[in-house]
C-alpha cells in the first residue's frame, strides 16, 4: 500500500498546483514563495521574498530580460 508523497521510482515527478486555489500566503512554506512569484512577482510579498529567497530574485531579473526582449534567448 503506498502512503501520501511516497516515492514509487528515482525518475523526476511533476507537480500540478492550481495557483487560484492558494488562499493564503504561509511565510514558513517554500511552495507558496513560488506560487506568489507565478501569480504577481510585483506584489508586496514578493519584494520581501526577494531580500530572503536569491532564486526567486534572480528568476524575477530573468523574467524582466525575458519581458524586454521576448526573442533573445535568456
Amino acid at each position: 500500500m503506498l502512503h501520501q508523497n511516497e516515492r514509487i521510482t528515482d525518475l523526476p515527478e511533476i507537480r500540478f498546483v492550481e495557483l487560484n486555489k492558494m488562499r493564503k500566503f504561509d511565510k514558513e512554506s517554500p511552495i507558496t514563495f513560488r506560487i506568489e512569484f507565478f501569480k504577481n512577482p510585483y506584489s508586496e510579498a514578493c519584494k520581501e521574498l526577494y531580500k530572503v529567497v536569491p532564486e526567486l530574485k534572480e528568476a524575477k531579473e530573468v523574467f524582466e530580460q525575458a519581458k524586454a526582449d521576448p526573442k533573445k534567448d535568456v
